[in-house]
């Protein structure tokens, strides 16, 4: 996206507006004082780009609306976007609208309108808005990375998922999907619970608790067993079966044997893949070394062969160039022969134009007389007209002279005061007091006497105070205080607004200011009927300048042909005469161009002989040159080649050795393959057989519980549940090995499972931030000044460390705050330049970018930024334009004082 124009109306402090005509193609540097309104300018952009236009809300209101004023913001914007250009056109808070539109044919097509506007500018520029109020930049996509406000240049935090997402696909795809990053979340978690930061297994762990259970069993076992010992009396009472014993234990000990057998049978099959993958690795490397010797010895004997064929191509190609520059010196004696017959014709075509041109001079003379009476009566009649209005113009700059709508207003003014004086009359507090002795008291009008049962009345605003001799001050409060005083505050307010707008007009009698409206309307009407009949003689001011100029001109070429011939002045032109000499020369004319044509060809074709002759000896000279180089070229390859010290018998020696060593390689690997094929059910039978013997275990731990059980059930009967303390604990302990067997599996794959995703995930990063960490590295170092410069990047695209002068990284949180906003501004490039290669040139808004550089810092973000500008289009705010002195001449300067000039005090409708 490339900015245009910008049209802001009434928005914030920019009250009437601005305007930007044109932004710069490559560098815009706007600047003006503080609170000059450039942060006001970038929020319009931000919310004609990015904001709803029916957001609202009083954060919104007070943000953007001109304090004390009722009127609605507005922004225009054009802009180019994927070869379209555009323009938005939103307005806010009050009426709000939104346009969006296409230039076609060179104006201006509607595409949508209302929230489909908003909605379809949402799609171009891949953003989001927020549900209902204004909008974060996280949301703004790639605005978010590309429109940095002043104070938010730095890069401290992750961009928004809109922003990531787009460049994460810019940059070669996702670190993780949402599914894979919760699953990374999850098994660190369980890794931090189980493991420490070493890999060793916490105390707190699961699989800790499971072996400090175990060690408690197998402490109480051996003191169990021995209490069992004693009650042996008891155990005789139990039948026992030797031979199923016997049968169980012979059985566990073959299948442990068969396991031992099949660990070793799988151990020599992975020992055979391992051997396998050598031998291939051995093989791929010895074909290797035979294709290069054999593409050597090749080389070889064709490069004798090709240095041969030179030799005999460079000696035809001199015997051709030597008859190349024979036939060249023929065709260009004859080429030159046709060239002074040409010359020779154009003298003649010559003196043909002479007398063409004396004839021309004379119809020149004649119009110009002939237009210069008519302008000069056009003119004089306008110069009247233009003195009859500069009498009403005049007239209605010598007073001011009011409009009808503020006669209308001054008047709805003088009636609201009025109203106000009698609602304030009504309301004025009146106080009665009648003494029931002589006294004297005191009240706001002065001090008066009053005798025994004379009535005395005090009006005036509440409160009423007044003081009585003898007995001290008295307040009277009246009923309605509240109302009275905001009337009061309305009628001073009133009176104020009717003195502002009627001082001008020196009056504010309505009967008066209908009288000067009357002859201000009179007035107009004259003007804009004098208007007319000017218009008619002259579109503009323009228009009658340039009559101006023409009569002038006009003059001076009458006067300029006189003064040649002033022959011409004394005998009139004869029209005819013209004619007929004009006639005349056109016939000379038309036999002229024939021959010349004719000659023209003739030179034609002598010099595309010359040329074809020339190029052959060129073609020829080049095939030459060709040839020399050539066999140069093929003497140093022999040479190169002859450096090793072997002729063509050592060479296909070694060709043979290392086909013979591939052969013996091939063979090995054939026999390993079959080794491998061999052993291939060595794994399957392992596992059967381990299934195998945990059944044959089970069978037996569960013979044991039965029996234990039945101890158990004896114990109870004789001693305190012996018996089946110690089945709870054998169970205890079956159980335990069971689970303890299951966590340390768990707590295996745990591990494998967070290496493996941790180096993932490693590479992954690595390789998304890789081109972002490359720009911004090759940046810092031209910044700092040392090539030896690192910046490192974490998947979010923020960077992580700075590393300098081959020292220890450092973290960018503890950078200087001039640093890190430099660093942000690096990482806006960067990502801005990538975005660029993949889709063309876009805006880079900024505020203030330099604020916290040094000099000499400056001078380099300087470069930087004019470096960036070739595929960015680079718009700059600034408060000190002496920062930005080493600008190239094409870069656009706007001061902000001009862009608020350039917004009248009453702006047209936005288009």
């Amino acid at each position: 996206m490339i900015l245009r124009r910008l049209v802001v109306e009434c928005f914030a402090g920019l009250n009437p507006g601005a305007r930007i005509d044109s932004f710069g193609e490559r560098f815009t540097l706007i600047h003006g004082p503080n609170e000059a309104g450039k942060s006001t300018l970038l929020k319009a952009l931000e919310f004609a780009l990015f904001q709803r236009h029916k957001v609202g809300g009083r954060e919104v209101v007070d943000a953007i609306v001109p304090r004390g004023d009722e009127v609605a913001p507005r922004v225009a914007l054009e802009f180019d976007h994927d070869g379209r250009r555009l323009r938005i056109t939103k307005q806010f808070v009050r009426g709000a609208s939104c346009l969006l539109e296409e230039e076609r044919s060179g104006r201006f097509e509607r595409i949508a309108e209302g929230e489909a506007a908003d909605d379809r500018l949402s799609e171009l520029l891949q953003f989001r808005y927020a549900a209902r109020s204004q909008s974060g930049s996280e949301l703004f996509g790639l605005g978010e990375v590309l429109l940095a406000p002043q104070g938010a240049l730095r890069v401290e935090a992750p961009f928004g998922e809109t922003a990531r997402a787009r460049f994460v696909a810019l940059l070669g795809g996702a670190v993780t999907t949402r599914a894979t990053h919760e699953l990374r979340e999850r098994v660190a978690k369980r890794f931090e619970e189980w493991f420490s930061p070493t890999g060793k297994v916490k105390g707190s762990s699961p699989l800790a608790a499971l072996r400090a259970a175990l060690q408690v069993v197998d402490a109480e076992l051996p003191l169990l067993a021995a209490r069992v010992r004693q009650a042996h009396d008891f155990e005789a009472q139990l039948a026992d079966d030797p031979a199923a014993a016997a049968e169980l234990a012979r059985r566990r000990a073959e299948l442990l044997a068969a396991r031992e057998q099949a660990r070793r049978e799988r151990d020599e099959w992975r020992a055979a893949q391992a051997a396998a993958a050598l031998h291939e690795e051995k093989l791929r490397h010895a074909r290797a070394a035979a294709q290069a010797a054999a593409e050597r010895r090749d080389l070889a004997a064709a490069k004798v062969r090709d240095g041969a064929a030179a030799e005999r191509a460079l000696e035809e190609a001199e015997r051709a160039a030597s008859a190349a520059q024979e036939a060249l010196a023929l065709e260009q004696a004859a080429a030159r022969g046709e060239e002074l017959e040409a010359e020779r014709l154009a003298e003649r075509r010559r003196a043909q134009d002479d007398e063409e041109r004396l004839l021309r001079e004379q119809h020149d003379h004649a119009r110009a007389i002939a237009q210069a009476g008519e302008l000069a009566a056009k003119l004089d009649a306008w110069t009247r007209l233009a003195q009859e209005r500069a009498v009403v113009v005049a007239e209605l700059e010598a007073r001011p002279l009011p409009q009808r709508d503020e006669v209308r207003r001054l008047r709805k003014l003088r009636e609201e005061l009025h109203g106000i004086e009698r609602s304030l009359a009504a309301l004025a507090l009146r106080v009665t007091f009648t003494p029931n002795r002589p006294i004297t008291w005191t009240t706001p009008h002065g001090t008066q006497s009053l005798a025994a049962g004379a009535a005395a009345e005090v009006a005036g605003a509440d409160p009423l105070r007044f003081a009585l001799e003898g007995v001290g001050e008295f307040v009277v409060r009246g009923p309605e205080v509240a109302e009275r005083g905001r009337l009061a505050q309305r009628a001073t307010e009133l009176a104020r607004e009717i003195e502002a707008h009627a001082r001008p007009f020196g009056s504010s009698d309505p009967e008066q200011l209908e009288e000067l409206a009357a002859r201000r309307q009179q007035l107009e009407a004259e003007q804009a009927k004098l208007a007319a009949r000017a218009a008619e003689l002259f579109a503009d001011e323009a228009a009658r300048s340039s009559a101006a100029r023409k009569l002038a001109a006009e003059r001076q070429v009458a006067a300029t042909l006189q003064a040649a011939h002033p022959e011409w002045a004394e005998a009139p032109v004869d029209a005819a005469r013209l004619e007929s000499r004009g006639e005349l020369l056109k016939e000379r004319r038309r036999d002229l161009e024939r021959e010349a044509k004719a000659q023209v060809e003739r030179v034609k074709r002598a010099l595309e002989r010359r040329d074809a002759a020339l190029a052959k000896a060129r073609a020829a000279e080049q095939q030459r040159a060709a040839a020399v180089a050539t066999r140069a070229a093929l003497a140093r390859e022999l040479a190169v080649l002859a450096a090793d010290g072997q002729d063509e018998v050592q060479r296909s020696a070694a060709v043979a050795a290392t086909t013979a060593a591939v052969a013996a390689l091939a063979t090995e690997q054939a026999a390993l393959a079959a080794r491998v094929a061999a052993l291939a059910t060595a794994e399957e039978a392992y596992d059967r057989v381990s299934r195998a013997l945990v059944q044959l275990d089970d069978g037996v731990v569960a013979a044991q519980l039965r029996r234990e059980r039945l101890r158990g059930e004896l114990a109870m009967l004789t001693r305190d549940g012996l018996w089946q303390r110690l089945g709870e604990l054998e169970s205890r302990r079956v159980a335990l090995l069971e689970e303890l067997e299951r966590t340390e599996l768990e707590s295996a794959a745990i591990e494998r499972l967070h290496r493996e995703l941790s180096a993932a995930q490693q590479q992954q990063v690595d390789a998304l931030v890789a081109p972002v960490d490359t720009k911004v590295t090759r940046m810092a170092q031209a910044l700092l000044r040392e090539p030896s410069a690192r910046v490192q990047f974490d998947e979010s695209l923020v960077p992580a460390t700075l590393t300098r002068d081959g020292r220890a990284a450092i973290e960018a949180e503890r950078l200087s705050a001039g640093t890190r906003d430099q660093l942000g501004l690096l990482t806006r490039i960067a990502l801005g330049e990538l975005f660029a290669e993949r889709h063309g040139r876009h805006v880079l808004l900024l505020d203030d970018p330099l604020v916290n550089a040094d000099p000499e810092r400056r001078g380099r973000l300087l470069d930087i930024l004019l470096r960036a500008s070739h595929s960015l289009q680079i718009v700059v705010f600034t408060c000190d334009e002496g920062a930005w002195h080493g600008l190239p001449a094409d870069a656009t300067r706007l001061s902000l004082e001009r862009v608020r000039a350039n917004a009248t005090d009453r702006m047209p409708p936005i288009p």
